[in-house]
């Protein structure tokens, strides 16, 4: 009970906080270049292999966008 309490006025701390907008924009910007970069890889790998490269354009959207979400934490 105490450590989610402390975890929504730490929340809430970040939201009236100045510069939350920039933690957003960045945040925002970082998921959206891994999902390029992610998209890329994938249609290059389904065009590389005959496959359809729609589905793992698909693939590799989803996967760029979690893989540099973990490595910018």
């Amino acid at each position: 009970m105490d450590k989610e309490l402390l975890n929504n006025v730490q929340g809430i701390k970040d939201i009236s906080s100045k510069d939350f907008a920039k933690k957003l924009k960045s945040s925002a910007k970082t998921n959206i270049n891994g999902a390029l970069i992610g998209g890329f890889v994938g249609v290059v790998i389904g065009i590389a292999s005959k496959q359809n490269f729609y589905v793992t354009g698909i693939i590799g959207l989803v996967l760029g966008r979690l893989l540099i979400k973990s490595f910018t934490k």
